[in-house]
């Protein structure tokens, strides 16, 4: 605008030494544009943000994603460990178990003087007296027994 007073000016052998606009009248149309202009840019800028806001959501998304199943991964290594742990343990109990019942068996034959055969054939008697039931009939090679177990 100042370009083209100049100008006009040295057309009519005038110079402008300084210039300051008070005022301007637009079309209604013209400012309607400008105005438009300014909310489209807002909107861009809007949907820019948007943008930005769902990237970071996602990205979100994938590292919970990614925690939970690092969680997971955690979770069954530490049951596997623990069932693994808990399995040995009672292995070793039941071989302590199975060894220490084996001592009490060998040192029972060498007391009692039993045979494998009879040693075997006196602890099925004492299973079958230590059974709850009031009268029990056995039948060991045809012959019947009816034995008395304790009340």
């Amino acid at each position: 605008m100042r370009t083209q007073l100049d100008k006009d000016l040295k057309e009519a052998f005038a110079e402008c030494k300084g210039f300051q606009l008070i005022k301007i009248q637009l079309p209604d149309s013209y400012e309607q544009a400008i105005v438009q202009t300014q909310v489209e840019e807002q909107r861009q800028t809007m949907k820019k943000f948007e943008r930005t806001a769902m990237e970071k959501r996602k990205e979100i998304q994938v590292l919970e994603s990614e925690s939970n199943s690092k969680i997971a991964v955690y979770n069954s290594e530490g049951n596997a460990d623990a069932y693994y742990k808990v399995s040995l343990a009672k292995g070793e109990g039941l071989k302590s178990w199975l060894s220490k019942q084996a001592e009490v068996y060998k040192f029972a034959k060498e007391s009692l003087g039993l045979n494998s055969d009879e040693l075997i054939e006196y602890l099925f008697l004492q299973a079958i007296m230590g059974q709850e039931k009031k009268d029990l009939i056995v039948d060991i090679d045809s012959p019947t027994v009816m034995l008395k177990t304790k009340f």
